[in-house]
């Protein structure tokens, strides 16, 4: 069903000002000048930092800070914190039944001792806009922040705005909900007479089975009610024999 047309590893901007850096990055930026300095400075680049899992190191940054020390000092290579980005791959694949592309990205690397983190997001074009409403963006940033923290998981993108419907369907939902003529969005499905979710599952968890083979990981949701919600979702990682070995659920305050 699905033929595997690219890949490619796409940098990503990092989350709170947390710089994700391997061990061994670690140890040669701060090979002559220990983290502690940079701390201890009148005016710290570094407000904190953390060892991960896998000797990984998650450094917490002021800015501000850092780049007028980079002024000061160009060649200090604490500098590089500045540009240093999450690394993600990006997996195109063509779907030859619906004609559409689906997009799945990862981080680290998935071995059998791994449960990794799993986040299905819809890819909304609503979402490439700098509108008031953000919570899907935030939403992305949050499953974002747990994947680097945990050192491996997978973003799948569903390809339909408004869980499926479409475009339509969700600017008539955002209209309703905006207008006050509905309480929620499922009043407003059910004025427009869609369906809650018409997302294809089955598919999605298709790929997820090409990229986590051992058929165990974490979930992310955005909170515990959308475990009853999300039962088409549930259904299909049951189908394709996935073990659910933790829930995540999602901060409900914005970034």
């Amino acid at each position: 069903r699905f033929i595997y047309c690219a890949s490619y590893y796409l940098p990503m901007k990092p989350i709170n000002d947390e710089i994700l850096l391997t061990d061994q990055q670690f140890y040669e930026m701060f090979k002559y000048r220990s983290i502690d300095y940079y701390i201890n400075m009148p005016n710290p680049c570094v407000l904190s930092y953390q060892v991960l899992r896998n000797n990984r190191f998650l450094i917490k940054v002021d800015v501000d800070n850092l780049r007028k020390h980079e002024e000061q000092c160009r060649n200090d290579p604490v500098c590089e914190l500045l540009t240093t980005p999450y690394w993600f791959k990006i997996h195109v694949y063509y779907d030859i039944i619906s004609t559409r592309e689906f997009i799945v990205l990862t981080h680290g690397t998935v071995s059998m001792s791994h449960y990794p983190i799993v986040r299905l997001q819809m890819e909304s074009l609503f979402n490439r806009f700098p509108l008031r409403h953000a919570i899907s963006r935030d939403r992305f940033k949050q499953s974002v922040q747990l994947i680097i923290r945990y050192g491996a998981g997978m973003i799948l993108l569903l390809a339909d705005d408004g869980r499926g419907a479409g475009f339509g369907a969700y600017a008539l939902d955002r209209m309703l909900l905006e207008r006050g003529e509905v309480s929620n969005s499922d009043a407003a499905r059910k004025r427009i007479c869609v369906d809650h979710d018409t997302n294809d599952y089955d598919g999605t968890i298709a790929l997820l089975k090409n990229h986590c083979p051992q058929g165990k990981i974490q979930l992310i949701m955005n909170n515990p009610s959308s475990i009853l919600k999300k039962k088409e979702c549930i259904n299909a990682l049951a189908e394709h024999r996935f073990e659910i070995k933790k829930w995540l659920f999602l901060r409900q305050e914005e970034f």
